[in-house]
This record gives C-alpha cells, sequence and structure tokens, in this order.
C-alpha cells in the first residue's frame, strides 16, 4: 500500500510539473505551419517576383507620366512674349488638348515665365513678374477654355511648371530625309550581270544597244544563253 501511494505522488507530481512548465500544454506551443513559417518564406517565389516586377515597371510609370506631362504643357512660346494673351499656336494648342479622346485630361501645366528680363541689381523684381506673369496666364488659359464645347464639362486644373520644352536636333532628321529617294530606285538596266528568266531560255545582259522590238541582240557586257524553249537570238535590239 505504501509503495503504491508513493509511486502515484511521484507520478503526480511530476505531471504538475510539467504543466506548469508548459511542456505539456500543446494549447501554447506553436503549430507545425507556424514553426515551418518561423524558418522559411513561404511566400517565395511570389513574393520577390512581384518586387521584381515593381522595379521594372516603376521607370516605365515614371516616364510615361512625364511625357503626359509635358504633352499636356502650355509652353512661353504659347503668349505674346512677356505678355498674358494667347498666340494662335496656343489657342491651336489648347483646341488640340480640349478635343482629346475619350475624355480630355482636366490638368493643364503651363511653363513658368522665362521670356521675362532681368535685372542684376533687382533680382527679386524677376521673382515676383514672374508669379505675376503666371497667374495672368493661367486665367487666359481658363477664358479659352471656357468657350470650348467640352469647356463646361470638365473641371480644369492649371499649374505652373518649369518643365524645359523638349526637342530633337534637326540636321540628323533632315539628312535622313533628304536621303530617302536615293534608297528607292527601279531601273530595267540597273548593274552588269543581270538576268532574266524565263520558259524560253535564259537571256544575260549588260547596256543593250540598237533599237528594235525583241528583248534580245547584241548587249555590251553580256551574252544569250537560249534554253529548251523557242527564244529569239538574232538581231539588235532596246528593251522598251
Amino acid at each position: 500500500m505504501t509503495r503504491t501511494f508513493r509511486a502515484a505522488t511521484i507520478l503526480a507530481a511530476t505531471f504538475g510539473a510539467a504543466v506548469s512548465t508548459g511542456c505539456m500544454n500543446t494549447g501554447d506551443r506553436p503549430g507545425l505551419q507556424a514553426r515551418y513559417t518561423n524558418l522559411v518564406d513561404p511566400c517565395w517565389p511570389e513574393r520577390y517576383s512581384q518586387q521584381a516586377r515593381e522595379a521594372a515597371l516603376n521607370p516605365h510609370d515614371i516616364q510615361v507620366n512625364n511625357a503626359q506631362v509635358i504633352d499636356q504643357t502650355l509652353w512661353n512660346y504659347h503668349f505674346e512674349v512677356g505678355g498674358s494673351t494667347l498666340n494662335a499656336n496656343g489657342r491651336q494648342r489648347i483646341d488640340y488638348l480640349a478635343r482629346r479622346l475619350p475624355t480630355p485630361d482636366g490638368r493643364i501645366y503651363i511653363q513658368t515665365a522665362r521670356d521675362l528680363g532681368y535685372d542684376a541689381n533687382a533680382p527679386e523684381k524677376l521673382v515676383n513678374a514672374r508669379a505675376e506673369l503666371d497667374v495672368k496666364r493661367s486665367q487666359a488659359v481658363l477664358s479659352y477654355l471656357s468657350a470650348q464645347p467640352n469647356g463646361a464639362k470638365t473641371n480644369w486644373e492649371i499649374q505652373a511648371s518649369d518643365a524645359f520644352d523638349p526637342g530633337v536636333n534637326s540636321a540628323g532628321p533632315a539628312q535622313s530625309v533628304r536621303g530617302l529617294p536615293n534608297q528607292y530606285r527601279s531601273t530595267i538596266t540597273g548593274a552588269a550581270g543581270q538576268s532574266l528568266v524565263g520558259s524560253g531560255g535564259n537571256l544575260s545582259f549588260g547596256a543593250p544597244t540598237g533599237v528594235g522590238s525583241n528583248a534580245v541582240g547584241n548587249n555590251a557586257g553580256g551574252n544569250i544563253n537560249p534554253g529548251s524553249g523557242n527564244a529569239p537570238a538574232t538581231g539588235t535590239g532596246q528593251f522598251r
């Protein structure tokens, strides 16, 4: 009896110690999936593929946005020099922006006034004059937009921008255009040694001489090689 009681006491003490230390309390221990997640990345490779995709597309998105801003910009040369009145080019540019399909972009940029004189003795005057002229030019753009058919249907926003007018050197494209005629030439003579092939035979020719009605004869720089068909091989002639 004493031995049995002693064994039961030891078993109860061991079980109580295990419960108090949590070794047997499976409810507080993380599961197998949680322990696996702590050791490895369960989102591989999707997580890194997304990061690589964003790294590749972000520069393209920035470039597209910059192009949109430039396309929506009115430059200094769209106004009178030093003034806020739109010239003919400026009105045509606004017509283009207001008629964009399917809907126009309501945000229009104007290049900050850089066509004002600079006084080295009073540089602050240029800053104030530029800010005032930007406001006047913005009002001029809004006034012209209000007269457009789609002007009342769009909430226009005008922002000043210090972007530069992009362009390319005209010498290269002009030279390419001048050289286009030399790229597309068609002639019956061509270079010496060309040949015409038909069912009547093979005719190699250079520069033909004489006048006639047939594409045969004595040709400087070439000869006539009749085939199995009936290819005329007499007389002199000229290709017409």
